[in-house]
């Protein structure tokens, strides 16, 4: 395993990826990525467990966009291979969460 650490400049976020990638020494754009937080709000308590939670923390491309569908699909097939109880479409349904839900992630809330 190896990384690198780079302190990057105040106005990071507001560079171009292409400027990003260069304080990065990042071989191209597609290798930034960020962290999204997503809500399954299908998400059914009962079920809960390792492969079923309300809440998933999403690392996507910049140079891609969020495929909501693809996502419960994946989470769904993976959640079906883990569990005894297996569940439909119905019980998967994602969405970007608000930025205060995050908050109350982060301070350990919900």
């Amino acid at each position: 395993m190896s990384f690198a650490l780079f302190r990057a400049p105040k106005n990071y976020y507001q560079l171009k990826l292409k400027d990003r990638k260069e304080i990065l020494n990042a071989p191209s754009e597609h290798y930034l990525c960020k962290s999204i937080v997503m809500e399954n709000t299908a998400f059914q308590e009962e079920y809960q467990g390792e492969h079923y939670q309300r809440y998933y923390c999403v690392i996507i491309q910049y140079t891609t966009e969020i495929n909501s569908e693809k996502i419960a699909k994946a989470m769904r097939d993976l959640q079906n291979q883990h569990s005894p109880h297996k569940l439909g479409k119905k019980n998967f349904h994602f969405r970007l969460v608000p930025s205060e839900v995050i908050q109350l992630i982060q301070l350990d809330l919900l």
